[in-house]
């Protein structure tokens, strides 16, 4: 990986994804949690995903 992107995914940063529900996002979230870093994210409504990455801990925050 370029130095630049793994500076970007160091222990411990924080990040905020939109539509964090889909099904590419949430899989994006989960690595990037499973990497070590914080991570919350925003979508319009509640669905399965949305469900699940909250019982791991990732926090959602719903509506725009």
């Amino acid at each position: 990986m370029r130095k630049e992107l793994v500076s970007l995914v160091e222990r411990g940063k924080k990040v905020f994804l939109i539509g964090i529900g889909g099904i590419g996002m949430s899989a994006l979230a989960r690595l990037l949690a499973s990497r070590g870093l914080v991570v919350s994210g925003l979508d319009a409504k509640k669905n399965r995903m949305v469900y699940k990455l909250e019982k791991e801990g990732i926090p959602v925050y719903i509506g725009h």
